[in-house]
């Protein structure tokens, strides 16, 4: 094993933000070595590992015609997944609902093709960062944790697509945690699938009055009151229904309790279908998420912290580089069954600005993916896949950019103009 990696551009984290980030800049800058690295053995984050599905709504409507507010190289994983017969809702003008283990091999295909350089079952956990001018700090590496060893990797630009903030945390940067009064998180889901049902059940709302039923009589189930599945393909269901609540998904302990209770909750919920719902008595379960979907952990304190009243104001950031209109939309942070939504009003959307993706004091790291600089509030919209995807497109093309530069470039200084117009040369929607 190589325990050093000399690269332009190291991106950590394989999820859809960080893929289309890798891709981007290296379409952006063919030149520049781009280095990809994922803890899991395949990509696609939340939409893999996590299991979550399918994809949150990313158009609306104006005048009577759908417009669609997520584009450019999210398009083209869609696009791909179309071709090859992998969308379950291929003939929808913006299909949804994926084949989350078939996304693994497309998206090998795609960062592959693009001239990335993967590197599975790693996690970086320490970050080497010196001094430099102004107060700001340079990243100047990050130690990967692997099998064999430790892997220090040395690069120009940083891309943290983790997540969690990871990289920009290690390397000593402001980061927030929560709810600004309490720190608490929102919930996380073990999602999970069914299949070989049969052909006669009750509908969603019919099976929520039987899960209050149940609850009464003193089966604890899960802590939501109400159905959430979503129709899978292939007489399959998908259940976002597990609540996991009140842990720090960042702390391995907490994370290892909050598993083992996700996967009480799917049990508790899984026998309940199959012994006392119509249509369950012979369903098996098709898929559980290899992880927990995780809502909310850390965010970055950035060049700008996008807030509820800019989201629900759909404003329209003139460093704008990605659009959206997908509600706030808060799981109860103490795990009731309570979600607090506010909708956009349709035909309109929000934008988010570039400098939310640039975290303060750290020169050379961009941010790509839910842990944007963002209140509580705010973060509960822009946390969807689509969002985070168009996010990593645009943080792609931004280090891009800045590796073309023979010196060195800080991520604040890069001209956004620049960014906006090569994100509308990929098909990007920034209007």
């Amino acid at each position: 094993m190589n325990d050093r990696i000399d690269t332009d551009i190291m991106v950590s984290g394989g999820g859809l933000a960080g893929c289309l980030a890798a891709v981007a800049a290296k379409r952006v800058n063919p030149r520049a070595s781009v280095f990809l690295i994922e803890r899991y053995g395949f990509l696609g984050g939340m939409a893999t590992a996590g299991y979550v599905f399918p994809y949150m709504r990313y158009s609306t409507r104006v005048s009577g015609q759908a417009k669609r507010l997520c584009g450019g190289l999210f398009k083209e994983l869609n696009d791909r997944m179309v071709d090859a017969g992998y969308m379950h809702d291929a003939r929808n003008e913006f299909p949804a609902r994926f084949d989350p283990a078939m996304l693994r091999c497309i998206l090998d295909e795609m960062v592959l093709e693009a001239g990335v350089t993967v590197l599975f079952h790693g996690l970086v956990n320490h970050v080497a960062a010196t001094d430099a001018a102004g107060g700001t700090k340079v990243v100047e590496s990050v130690d990967i944790q692997t099998k064999a060893g430790t892997i220090r990797a040395k690069a120009r630009y940083f891309i943290d697509a983790t997540g969690d903030a990871d990289i920009v945390f290690h390397a000593g940067g402001d980061v927030q945690m929560g709810r600004e009064g309490d720190g608490l998180v929102q919930p996380a889901t073990l999602n999970f699938r069914m299949g070989h049902l049969g052909i006669i059940r009750p509908a969603r709302v019919q099976i929520a009055m039987k899960i209050k039923q149940e609850k009464a009589r003193g089966n604890p189930l899960t802590p939501r009151d109400d159905c959430l599945a979503f129709n899978a393909g292939n007489g399959q269901l998908h259940f976002n229904q597990t609540r996991v609540a009140g842990f720090n998904f960042t702390d391995p302990a907490a994370m290892t309790a909050a598993e083992i209770e996700g996967r009480k909750q799917a049990r508790r919920f899984i026998d309940f279908l199959r012994g006392k719902v119509q249509g369950f008595k012979h369903a098996v379960v098709e898929g559980l998420g290899t992880q927990l979907g995780v809502r909310e952990t850390r965010r970055i304190v950035g060049e700008h912290v996008l807030t509820e009243q800019e989201l629900l104001g759909c404003e329209q950031f003139p460093d704008r580089i990605a659009l959206g209109n997908y509600p706030v939309d808060i799981h109860d942070p103490k795990g009731s069954a309570s979600t607090d939504i506010r909708r956009i009003p349709e035909g309109k959307w929000y934008s988010i600005p570039y400098r939310s993706l640039v975290p303060k004091g750290l020169s050379n790291v961009l941010v790509a993916g839910r842990p944007i600089s963002a209140t509580h509030v705010a973060h509960s919209a822009t946390r969807v896949m689509p969002i985070c995807a168009v996010i990593g497109h645009a943080a792609g093309v931004a280090v891009g950019l800045a590796s073309k530069k023979d010196t060195p470039l800080a991520m604040k200084d890069v001209r956004v103009d620049e960014i906006q117009s090569i994100l509308r040369q990929q098909g990007a929607v920034l209007e």
